[in-house]
């Protein structure tokens, strides 16, 4: 019964740190992928050693999180230089004051 947990917590993190890569873009829910990631990956462990498969689940999501918030403050940084930003922010207060609530 024990090996059956550990093999579909493996499971589940092996799953968790593919939606990771996949929705590195955004980076709210690869955090969250990322961190269920993490935990179904240490829990798999149990008593035993981490199994290969729970270790490569680990590294993604470890990886995947890092390369979401990279993304992520990059393209921030290219919004603010291009002034996309600006135009953005001015977008929301017109929008606000047409509902007078600015």
């Amino acid at each position: 019964m024990d090996r059956a947990k550990t093999n579909g917590m493996s499971v589940a993190a092996l799953v968790m740190s593919g939606l990771t890569v996949i929705l590195g873009s955004n980076l709210i829910f690869a955090l969250m992928a990322g961190g269920l990631g993490i935990t179904f990956a240490l829990l798999s462990r149990g008593d035993r050693r981490m199994s290969v498969s729970s270790k490569v689940a680990l590294i993604v999501c470890i990886v995947g999180i890092i390369a979401s918030i990279i993304i992520t403050a990059y393209m921030m940084t290219a919004m603010v230089r291009s002034g996309a930003m600006e135009y953005y922010i001015h977008m929301f207060e017109d929008a606000l004051r047409q509902q007078q609530l600015y």
